[in-house]
């Protein structure tokens, strides 16, 4: 999502209902058969499928074993496999942007026009649940829902769409893959959810050490488990947020290690994360940035987010906005004149 032109973006977040537990079996082998899926191996998948029971249990009440004729087996490694092959045409008649991760799917479109996003969506949103009907999967109109990205405050207004006859929710926070977008893109809100999740797990590690005597070394080893993994987690998309925000993760690492050292809450961060041996956040995600950037480097150039990069460093338009990617780019770039530095300094 490009939000360094001054183009609007509208993006529609499309939920399953009961994804999992809805898929056509028959459906599905028809479409194994046709993706080269046949003989013995199609034969196994249908057997697996088919002839499936079940039976609800409320406190010592068993009801009686009935069989079931729709949905994959939860917990088994081969339903997702199954699953994404089942939706994997679901945007094969949708002209906008769009990707999905197992059951997360999600489309949408940038013009300077709204009105022109509001019709181009509304087609493409279309033709997903004209998909969905065909192949009996059912779009969850309470969770399907719309946000409208865009660095220019109220540009965008009156846009509705509509899934069958009903208009979809506008929500300004959407949760993607545990990250929570704001209309700016400037991931104030979720550093704010972070902030929150890591007080809970500091909270943890008080009453763990109040009800234990527990080595210096095993608290910061929890500490980066509970706390550190929160701050790492999509760290290279929402590092570009403001830097007061990004100060909230600070004071909770102060926090954090000073519980764990027994010192003053106040003590000095850096003090407190040369004694831990703990990195520095912003050297944390400054590193998982340019590793991240290195792994998009590897992949070839039919993965989607290589193409894009490979546009983005093509166009080599100034940035308005400083995007994610642009961050890791930048901070690969200073990496490496860095090591020039110092290679250069070496052989003086």
């Amino acid at each position: 999502m490009d939000l360094t032109k001054t183009k609007p973006l509208l993006s529609i977040f499309i939920d399953f209902e009961k994804a999992y537990d809805s898929v056509w079996r028959e459906g599905l082998m028809v479409k194994l058969y046709n993706d080269g899926i046949k003989g013995k191996m199609w034969m196994w998948i249908n057997a697996f499928l088919s002839h499936r029971e079940a039976r609800c249990m409320v406190n010592n009440y068993k009801s009686p074993w009935f069989q079931t004729s729709i949905g994959l087996p939860q917990g088994s490694v081969i339903s997702p496999i199954l699953f994404n092959i089942f939706i994997k045409d679901i945007f094969k008649s949708v002209s906008a942007d769009c990707c999905k991760f197992a059951d997360d799917a999600t489309i949408w479109h940038s013009h300077s026009d709204p009105k022109v996003i509001q019709e181009k969506l509304q087609k493409d949103l279309n033709q997903v649940q004209k998909w969905s009907n065909d192949w009996r999967m059912k779009l969850s109109i309470q969770k399907t829902e719309y946000s409208i990205f865009s660095k220019e405050k109220n540009k965008v207004q009156n846009i509705k769409l509509k899934l069958g006859n009903t208009i979809l929710k506008y929500n300004p926070n959407p949760v993607i893959l545990g990250l929570k977008l704001d209309e700016q893109l400037n991931f104030n809100s979720h550093i704010e959810s972070t902030v929150k999740k890591a007080k809970r797990s500091l909270g943890i590690i008080r009453e763990i050490k109040g009800i234990a005597l527990i080595p210096t070394k095993t608290l910061i080893q929890i500490y980066d488990s509970l706390v550190c993994s929160i701050f790492n987690y999509a760290s290279s998309i929402w590092q570009s947020s403001t830097s007061s925000h990004l100060d909230k993760l600070n004071e909770i690492q102060r926090k954090g290690l000073a519980l764990c050292l027994d010192l003053p809450s106040q003590s000095s961060l850096e003090a407190l994360e040369v004694l831990s041996g703990t990195l520095p956040i912003d050297l944390r995600r400054e590193e998982m940035a340019i590793r991240e950037l290195g792994k998009i480097n590897s992949y070839s150039n039919n993965v989607p987010i290589k193409r894009k990069f490979e546009i983005w460093k093509e166009e080599k338009n100034p940035e308005k906005f400083i995007s994610p990617l642009g961050k890791m780019y930048q901070q690969t770039e200073d990496m490496k004149d860095q090591n020039r530095t110092r290679s250069m300094n070496t052989k003086v």
